[in-house]
């Protein structure tokens, strides 16, 4: 069976003139002969040609030549094209002519689906399923179109992330995002506070138990929650004997490990006065007068406040 894909051109020449041997050719020994008119013929500059001694005849013969130099043709292979080398007479006539097996590899190569047009692999249909290798697709010149399921099938090592899909993110960092509600696991952290979801964060509230001085208070209701660097802290003085002593101002500390970034004034009410507090380092301090009775309705007092820590 012929290569599909010839590695050597033949040459053609449509204006070959019919002629003769202007001497015999011995029975596939001789491997040049002579021609009487070599008007038109090929030259071998391109590559072999084929020419037909005594067509028709008993003793046709093609023979495949290398090229031809005037009127004197050197030969490559005699007995060619499934002939059968054979001594030929002056006068023979000689023809420049194609072969079978020219016309065999052209209908190969063109029913041919690889290994053709000096490629290795196969010619790519435009709707045959095919595997293309070694391939480079411009996106600024082609289109690629599918499904975001299409995408993470054709991928191998991960998945694509959608701006509108349900997918869960893993090693990612978001560099000043905006975060409109969402829902957070059991064990993440915002802003220092933990919860299930971000309006839980805002709504939770951590009790602890300060330490006060200058007052016999005793009953002390506290609790804080954390944003960033806004601390949250509300304390209630519940109903009770207890009176500020003295003559320094009250103070409550701040939860355990916590300080105040600088001195902050907080306005807080005081069961219809206003109350002037100050943050200073770990603790919240008041001033109210010395003997002061915490035990009336007058003087029940309680602060709710945000402080800037450290």
């Amino acid at each position: 069976m012929p290569s599909p894909n010839p590695t050597v051109r033949r040459q053609h020449s449509g204006n070959a003139k019919v002629t003769t041997l202007s001497a015999p050719i011995a029975n596939g020994t001789d491997t040049s002969f002579t021609i009487a008119d070599a008007t038109g013929w090929p030259d071998g500059s391109v590559g072999n040609f084929v020419v037909t001694i005594n067509s028709g005849q008993s003793d046709v013969e093609k023979m495949l030549c290398s090229s031809r130099s005037g009127t004197t043709v050197t030969v490559a292979t005699r007995g060619y094209d499934s002939t059968t080398a054979a001594s030929h007479a002056s006068g023979a006539t000689a023809a420049h002519t194609i072969s079978a097996a020219e016309i065999d590899e052209m209908n190969q190569h063109t029913n041919a689906t690889s290994g053709v047009h000096g490629a290795t692999g196969s010619v790519v249909g435009t709707s045959d399923s095919q595997t293309l290798t070694n391939k480079t697709i411009a996106l600024g010149s082609n289109t690629v179109s599918g499904t975001k399921a299409q995408f993470n099938t054709a991928m191998t090592d991960a998945d694509f992330a959608t701006l509108d899909g349900t997918e869960t993110l893993t090693n990612k960092t978001l560099t000043s995002p905006t975060i409109n509600s969402g829902t957070l696991d059991a064990a993440s952290t915002h802003g220092g506070v933990s919860g299930t979801t971000l309006a839980a964060d805002r709504a939770a509230w951590t009790s602890y138990t300060p330490t006060l001085t200058s007052t016999s208070l005793a009953t002390v209701v506290a609790a804080y929650r954390q944003v960033g660097k806004t601390l949250w802290v509300r304390v209630a003085f519940t109903a009770g004997t207890g009176n500020v002593s003295g003559g320094a101002p009250m103070t409550v500390t701040l939860p355990s490990g916590l300080s105040a970034a600088a001195t902050q004034y907080v306005v807080g009410p005081a069961q219809g006065t206003v109350k002037l507090w100050t943050a200073s380092g770990t603790t919240l301090s008041v001033a109210i007068a010395d003997g002061v009775s915490l035990s009336d309705a007058t003087h029940q007092t309680g602060i709710t406040c945000a402080i800037e820590v450290a």
